[in-house]
């Protein structure tokens, strides 16, 4: 059941449900003073829920998943492997990158395992939000 008031990521601030306010832990603002009376009175705020990790990230934060060893390893493959080219160059060129339920993105990275580029292990662990 929602509480009048959910705590949030910023620990000198609570969310106020009814209209989404953020209230700054100020006395001089009443809005708070209303905050503390709730406490006061025995209400207890919901908790903080982080948001979930994102799905889709910048091509650049993508690439600074894989280690140095596996960059270089991908660069030689992608000299001799047409499809890891292509999926490299794609993949810079869109900007961004998909990490779950992007069937593109989940062969690219197949083959990537296929050519001993990184393992099964390390593509779930590139792979995961």
């Amino acid at each position: 059941m929602a509480h009048e008031y959910q705590l949030v990521a910023d620990p000198s601030a609570v969310r106020r449900n009814a209209d989404g306010a953020i209230v700054p832990f100020d006395p001089a603002n009443s809005d708070y003073q209303a905050y503390v009376q709730y406490i006061a009175d025995g209400g207890v705020p919901d908790a903080y829920v982080p948001p979930p990790p994102p799905t889709q990230l910048p091509t650049l934060a993508f690439m600074q998943r894989f280690t140095q060893p596996e960059m270089l390893s991908i660069q030689a493959a992608a000299a001799t492997n047409p499809a890891i080219a292509l999926g490299l160059t794609l993949g810079l060129a869109t900007g961004t990158i998909t990490l779950v339920d992007d069937l593109v993105v989940q062969n690219w990275m197949a083959s990537l395992v296929t050519a001993g580029c990184i393992s099964p292990a390390r593509m779930t662990e590139i792979l995961t939000p």
